[in-house]
């Protein structure tokens, strides 16, 4: 069978956010390519979706898989439409987080789609390729004489160490389209790539949109399996810089240590989450000396009542440690992801409590997004019985939407985009935040790269 594996692109352009390559859709390829089908990965983020007719009658697939988030499903509803018009005989699959969590109304609102994954796509897609009947495929969701059919229930690859590695030739860019795919690294400067240690988390935030698709259990690769991944991408693809792009890469202690004594021989730089209650500071001396460059911590909130009711289950005290140990070990950029509106009672003083704690910690990095609530998530439903949400207008449901389709207890969808950039604009904008940026900041490329990224803000409101 020939597959092409397909990434919309997103419905609005920030030119100061990231774009990553699909590491996703390079993993489904090597799956699928080593049960015997070729594959194409088609990436719309950074190439025109004018080439689809075109690499629809050059590639002639018999399948198309769309990837899609919330916020890219009518994008990716739309490229499926093309792809009938061009050639009504290719089945159209989608799978991602959105189709995971909301999988027969995505049939439903989108014709063009015959099969929604749920969960984990490797399976499914080799089942589906292989001419498996649907009716005994874990995971999917497909239409037959008019009506909306299930599969079994989805089950989880248990051992990671079977799968291949990601197919990284198949980005058809080369790599080039894909910015600063981590913030505060340029990607001009060196070659970067994801790397998933890990699938699935154990907390139970109310606004994580991973859990319909990788559950909360957590399955890990062993450590010889990952070093081997990231020595194959060191010799065919030169890679520098590795994110490694796990949900908590920080989870178990002496495992993140294993891998940290195996990375200190290979001379490179990487990046990581963690959270602030599962580091200490001789494991992050370790992760500095083993080349860590960046750590991301998940904050959202600084205020002890929406801390508990967003079920993050962190203190602030923690918040306070964990950052002061990264910095007392050296590690180079400290990244705080800061929230508005966890929970959707947290009103103007709590924010401000949440601007006191970032002002307080100083991370080199300050992400602030507005909560979205994302189908299959706590808050949605609790959004959604509060009839907090006014429409379903799935483009909107971003971080930096232009204007949310949903309000929150104390604030509209414009107080909240207002807000945002309110808060942006008063951390970055401080004296004292440009002088220890420029101090720390290590050669002219970074310098560059620091100064594109503030004008891309400022043209991009």
């Amino acid at each position: 069978m020939r597959i092409a594996l397909i990434r919309p692109p997103r419905p609005f352009d920030r030119a100061f956010l990231s774009i990553q390559t699909p590491i996703n859709l390079a993993a489904l390829a090597a799956y699928l390519i080593r049960e015997g089908h070729e594959c194409r990965i088609w990436d719309f983020e950074v190439e025109s979706r004018d080439l689809l007719g075109e690499k629809i009658a050059a590639f002639q697939p018999d399948f198309a898989g769309i990837t899609c988030m919330t916020h890219s499903v009518v994008e990716g509803a739309r490229i499926a439409e093309r792809i009938k018009g061009l050639d009504p005989s290719i089945r159209i699959v989608t799978g991602g987080p959105h189709p995971s969590a909301l999988p027969e109304r995505t049939l439903k609102e989108f014709e063009a789609f015959d099969i929604a994954v749920v969960g984990e796509g490797e399976i499914p897609l080799a089942d589906l390729a292989g001419g498996k009947d649907l009716e005994e495929i874990p995971g999917v969701v497909y239409r037959k004489e008019g009506e909306i059919e299930k599969g079994p229930d989805p089950h989880l690859i248990e051992d990671l160490d079977s799968l291949p590695f990601p197919n990284r030739s198949l980005f058809s860019t080369g790599g080039k389209g894909y910015r600063h795919p981590t913030r505060g690294i340029s990607f001009s400067a060196r070659k970067i790539t994801q790397v998933f240690t890990s699938r699935g988390c154990s907390f139970k935030c109310i606004f994580c949109a991973i859990h319909p698709t990788l559950t909360h259990r957590v399955r890990y690769r062993s450590v010889d399996n990952v070093m081997a991944e990231i020595e194959e991408c060191i010799k065919e693809w030169g890679i520098e810089h590795f994110i490694f792009q796990d949900d908590i890469f920080t989870l178990m202690r002496e495992r993140t240590l294993k891998i940290c004594r195996a990375l200190k021989k290979l001379g490179i730089s990487w990046s990581c989450d963690g959270r602030v209650d599962t580091v200490d500071l001789e494991m992050l001396e370790e992760m500095k000396n083993a080349g860590c460059r960046k750590i991301t911590f998940g904050v959202e909130a600084g205020s002890p009542r929406i801390q508990e009711l967003n079920r993050k289950g962190i203190t602030s005290e923690q918040v306070r440690d964990a950052f002061r140990w990264a910095r007392t070990a050296g590690i180079e950029l400290i990244e705080g992801s800061f929230m508005l509106c966890s929970h959707p009672s947290e009103t103007e003083e709590e924010i401000r409590m949440t601007m006191d704690l970032a002002r307080e910690v100083e991370p080199d990095i300050f992400f602030l997004s507005v909560a979205v609530p994302y189908p299959g998530t706590e808050l949605y439903r609790i959004m959604t019985e509060k009839g907090y949400i006014h429409e379903l207008n799935w483009p909107s449901f971003t971080m930096y939407a232009e204007k949310p389709c949903w309000k929150t207890e104390h604030f509209s969808s414009m107080d909240l985009v207002r807000s945002q950039r309110k808060y942006l604009n008063i951390y970055y904008f401080r004296p004292r935040y440009i002088l220890n940026r420029i101090k720390k900041t290590r050669n002219m490329k970074d310098l560059a790269y620091w100064i594109a990224q503030g004008m891309r803000y400022l043209w991009n409101p």
